[in-house]
């Protein structure tokens, strides 16, 4: 295979879509909630961000979520 190229005269291999996509109506409105409920929470993110207080919660949730906080915190029980 001179530069990577495929040899052969074969054509690609056909694309498929990926099994998750809905095309039923409760797919769709599935599909419609779930980026609905994806926007308020990070509506809800961002107006928390806004405030110095809110950051702070944001950083000390996100550090007190890691695997080592996580061990500690077992140990401590």
């Amino acid at each position: 295979m001179p530069g990577g190229r495929r040899t052969s005269s074969s054509p690609a291999p056909h694309f498929s879509p990926p099994a998750t996509k809905r095309t039923s109506a409760a797919g769709i409105v599935v599909d419609v909630l779930s980026m609905v409920s994806l926007a308020l929470v990070l509506e809800e993110v961002l107006w928390t961000t806004r405030s110095w207080q809110g950051r702070k919660a944001i950083l000390l949730y996100a550090a007190a979520s890691t695997p080592e906080a996580e061990a500690n915190f077992h140990l401590r029980v």
